[in-house]
């Protein structure tokens, strides 16, 4: 595996529709952007990534192998060109630093072929509006 680029976007004061107004949400939300390049015989161990969600596109797929697999779900995601992937590490947007368990996931192993990936790690810093959601900051960033 290598990573290829990766940065830091901070954004301020998203704005998203609820319930069909506009509301202005306060709040800061950093997000890390990897390129990861997966080729025989890599594979990652069950993990839970140190944020509090994932994105996942896939820009490449691997001829054999290479699923991005949860464990605890029993769910194997298919990587093919294109598609993506959201999941969710920890409930911090409703106040609490538990960690998702759910989210454990590792990718499986490339038989042939290789494998690219963008990885955008996002993490929650900020006030939340009550009725807020993961879902809607990720729809509008």
């Amino acid at each position: 595996m290598q990573r290829l680029y990766s940065t830091t976007v901070v954004i301020r004061k998203v704005r998203y529709d609820l319930a069909g107004k506009r509301i202005q949400l306060r709040c800061t939300i950093t997000v890390f952007f990897h390129v990861l390049f997966f080729v025989y015989p890599f594979y990652k161990v069950p993990h839970l990534d140190p944020c509090d969600a994932t994105i996942l596109v896939c820009l490449k797929e691997c001829e054999e192998g290479g699923d991005t697999c949860f464990p605890m779900l029993n769910y194997r995601h298919e990587n093919s060109s294109g598609n993506g992937l959201l999941f969710f590490s920890s409930n911090s947007i409703n106040g609490s630093d538990e960690k998702n368990v759910m989210a454990l996931h590792h990718g499986g192993k490339v038989c042939k072929g290789e494998k690219i990936i963008v990885q955008m790690m996002l993490d929650w810093n900020g006030q939340a509006d009550p009725e807020a959601c993961w879902l809607d900051v990720v729809l509008n960033v």
